[in-house]
């Protein structure tokens, strides 16, 4: 069992650009331990990504090109 903590936003509007981080904490037996961090760029379609491959559904839309989660993880589906 996995949780992904994601931070609350303070206010989304799909006009703003900019491609700041977004912090993300991995919650799991799998995930990799020791205060990990890397550079890979991930976006919203990361996680739904993830999800769908952990459940076996093929990724669908922009979640089919998006880099997967997997270097969170010492182990991956």
């Amino acid at each position: 069992m996995a949780r992904l903590i994601l931070p609350a936003m303070p206010r989304w509007d799909e006009g703003d650009s900019g491609d700041g981080p977004i912090g993300m904490i991995v919650l799991s037996p799998k995930g990799k331990g020791g205060g990990y961090s890397n550079t890979i760029a991930y976006d919203h379609s990361s996680t739904l990504r993830t999800v769908q491959e952990i459940f076996g559904v093929t990724p669908l839309g922009r979640a089919a090109t998006a880099t997967d989660l997997r270097d969170l993880f010492v182990s991956f589906p």
